[in-house]
C-alpha cells in the first residue's frame, strides 16, 4: 500500500505517517522506510503496528514510550541478556513459521482485490479531478456539494 492510503486508513496526515516511520523504522519492513526519495510500500503487518502505535499515541504517550511498548530496542541502552526472548524450541519456531504463512497467504487473497480495487478508485478520482481541471468552461467537480 502507498503512503497516501495508509494515511486515510489511520486518519493521519501524510507527514505524519512519515515522521512515524522514522520512529518506528526498526520494526518496519524495509520497503515502508525512508530511502533516497523511493515510493514506500506498506505491508499488512506495517500498517497493523502503525494502528497500534496511533492508538499508543493517542493515550498521550511519547514517542520514547510507545517504542518501548511496541519492543523498539533503544540505541542507548546496553544489551539485557536477561529481558531478552526465549525461544520454545525449534518445534514451536517452526510451528509458529507454518501458522504465519498460512494467515498471511489468506490475508493477501483476501486484500489484493481490495487493494487493487482501492487503487481503481484512486485512479478514477485523479482522472475525474484531471478532465474537471481540463475543461474550458468551469464545470464542477462530480462530487461538489452546494451550500
Amino acid at each position: 500500500m502507498k503512503i497516501g492510503t495508509v494515511a486515510r486508513l489511520l486518519d493521519v496526515p501524510v507527514p505524519t505517517l512519515r515522521r512515524w516511520t522514522q520512529e518506528f523504522a526498526a520494526l518496519l519492513s524495509p520497503a515502508a522506510r525512508s530511502r533516497d526519495g523511493a515510493v514506500r510500500e506498506f505491508t499488512h503487518e506495517d500498517v497493523m503496528l502503525l494502528r497500534k502505535a496511533h492508538d499508543l499515541l493517542r493515550q498521550d504517550k511519547s514517542f520514547a514510550a510507545v517504542r518501548r511498548e511496541l519492543g523498539v530496542p533503544d540505541p542507548n541502552d546496553p544489551p539485557d541478556v536477561a529481558s531478552s526472548p526465549q525461544s520454545n524450541g525449534p518445534a514451536n519456531d517452526e510451528e509458529r513459521e507454518v501458522a504465519t504463512r498460512f494467515v498471511r497467504a489468506i490475508l493477501e487473497e483476501e486484500l489484493t482485490p481490495l487493494y487493487a480495487r482501492l487503487d481503481l478508485l484512486e485512479q478514477y478520482i485523479k482522472e475525474l479531478q484531471q478532465r474537471s481541471a481540463d475543461t474550458t468552461t468551469r464545470s464542477r467537480w462530480p462530487f461538489h456539494i452546494d451550500r
